[in-house]
């Protein structure tokens, strides 16, 4: 099976603090399945994601698609957008936005700047 749409749902602040995943499959299926992972710090769910699985089949008679390739991540120019909400993990993201979007409808690129093995350190 593969990935078809994978949905984040961000929960509130994520503090750089040891956590724990947990997996579950919330519609289990020959062809199409959905799962979940929730991300904890503590005893409060965080992120949540969930994830639709498709069966690999041969989709070529049916196959089209109206949305054009995206440019590379270099090709794209920072988005600063995000700044107007504070918190580190917002923080530790890079957007950089695909030409020609628009609020409410377009494409980006996102990466994450944080070392994560510093963070455990700094931890510690």
């Amino acid at each position: 099976m593969q990935l078809g749409r994978v949905t984040f749902d961000i929960l509130g602040m994520i503090p750089a603090q040891i956590s724990s995943i947990t997996t579950q499959t919330l519609r289990p299926g020959r062809t199409i399945e959905l799962i979940e992972a929730s991300m904890s710090v503590g005893d409060r769910v965080v992120v949540r994601a969930t994830a639709w699985r498709l069966s690999v089949q041969d989709t070529e008679e049916v196959a089209a698609s109206e949305a054009p390739a995206l440019p590379a991540p270099d090709e794209c120019p920072p988005w600063g957008g995000m700044g107007r909400w504070g918190g580190g993990y917002i923080e530790s993201v890079e957007f950089r936005a695909v030409p020609g979007s628009r609020p409410g409808a377009g494409a980006a690129w996102l990466q994450t700047l944080m070392d994560w093995s510093m963070a455990r350190r700094a931890q510690r």
